[in-house]
């Protein structure tokens, strides 16, 4: 028996690499899976490997941005709808958002800084 049949989990940021190896995981113990991604390409790349393991109909991708409460609460409204709950929630979103692929803390300037903070914060809060 694997350990987490039954269960619902809800992964944010499931496009990235890190999102996307929670999810596998995950399916591989067993659990049904809300899978979500503000980019439907990387999503729709996760979905498809997530499928191969995931049970038949246990799967649902939504694109969205978490940090946008109307659209977190549509994929916690999606997963309920095919699930009829969520038991586990994994927020891998967040990072820094730059021009720049690494910016060192102190040079983010206020809005960059505002930025990061809703990216990092703001989808376990919504």
């Amino acid at each position: 028996m694997k350990r987490l049949g039954e269960r619902v989990a809800l992964v944010t940021g499931a496009g990235g690499p890190m999102g996307k190896a929670v999810a596998l995981k995950l399916a591989r113990e067993g659990a049904r899976l809300v899978l979500t991604d503000i980019s439907g390409n990387r999503l729709a790349g996760t979905e498809r490997d997530v499928a191969e393991v995931v049970p038949d109909g246990g799967l649902v991708a939504v694109r969205a941005d978490v940090t946008d409460r109307q659209e977190a609460a549509s994929v916690v409204a999606r997963g309920s709808e095919a699930f009829g709950r969520i038991d586990v929630l994994v927020n891998v979103v967040g990072g820094i958002r730059s021009p720049r692929l690494f910016t060192p803390f102190l040079e983010l300037d206020e809005a960059q800084w505002d930025d990061t903070f809703a990216l990092n914060l703001k989808p376990g809060f919504t």
